[in-house]
């Protein structure tokens, strides 16, 4: 917030995604014309969508955690089966191998898919943005 009050001749307040306020820094700094910018300028800020937001991110990282469970439970499993199929030169036994590793590498897309989402659409915290047009 610093950094735009001394460099920016303008400023607009975002929260969750929508533009609350924008006017001259000066005039958001002191005197912003709604309620929202200014509890957060002040530190008071706390809203109930932000809350949801926040729990809705710890049970996307709560399921992200379950796909990569099973899928160590998976790579486990393919370990063993192929040392087994090593020990005793167990034809069938590398076919399961080889058939489950396509089902790690299809666990492993879905997870990657899911934490790039759940990253991208994670929403900041409201933040100050500055613009300067000299």
């Amino acid at each position: 917030m610093q950094q735009a009050a001394r460099v920016a001749e303008f400023t607009g307040f975002f929260l969750l995604g929508k533009m609350i306020e924008f006017d001259k820094t000066e005039k958001i700094f002191t005197k912003p014309s709604h309620k929202r910018t200014e509890d957060y300028i002040t530190g008071r800020f706390w809203i109930r969508k932000v809350r949801i937001m926040r729990t809705r991110f710890q049970q996307g990282l709560d399921d992200l955690r379950q796909k990569l469970l099973r899928m160590g439970g998976l790579a486990e499993q393919a370990v063993d089966r192929a040392r087994q199929a090593y020990i005793d030169r167990d034809l069938t036994r590398c076919q399961m191998v080889l058939e489950g590793e396509s089902l790690i590498n299809t666990s492993e897309r879905e997870i990657d898919e899911a934490a790039f989402d759940l990253l991208a659409m994670q929403q900041p915290w409201p933040w100050i943005c500055g613009l300067s047009w000299r």
